[in-house]
């Protein structure tokens, strides 16, 4: 099974996570479990309005399990006022938002700067 890398900075009040490795259903749960590993240490539930960027540039593959992880926990960052936006994403996975017709729900950047003007940084 292939290991799943993370990297969390802060840049003001923006958190970026930097992911690598596959995200499929072999590697998902060690995904979950990074993840809310992380948002525990953040105290996401605690806290409203937090900024989120996803750095996927060391993510080399991802599938429908994936973006189906991410739809869900977005519902939680919907409640908290949470934004979350994805950069540098594979190819596969702007393909995975296009045929689930996700592409409007789920905010996609080429770059960390244009993220961050997105985000009002």
């Amino acid at each position: 099974m292939s290991e799943i890398g993370h990297k969390v900075e802060k840049k003001g009040n923006i958190y970026i996570f930097r992911m690598s490795g596959t995200i499929n259903a072999q590697t998902l749960n060690q995904y979950r479990e990074i993840i809310d590993d992380l948002m525990k240490e953040i105290d996401v539930s605690h806290q409203n309005d937090l900024k989120f960027i996803m750095d996927y540039s060391g993510i080399d593959d991802v599938d429908s399990s994936a973006l189906a992880n991410i739809v869900d926990r977005l519902k939680n960052d919907v409640r908290y006022d949470h934004k979350v936006m994805f950069i540098n994403v594979p190819e596969k996975f702007k393909d995975l938002l296009e045929i689930f017709k996700l592409k409007d729900s789920i905010e996609v950047y080429d770059s960390q700067q244009e993220a961050e003007e997105a985000l009002g940084a």
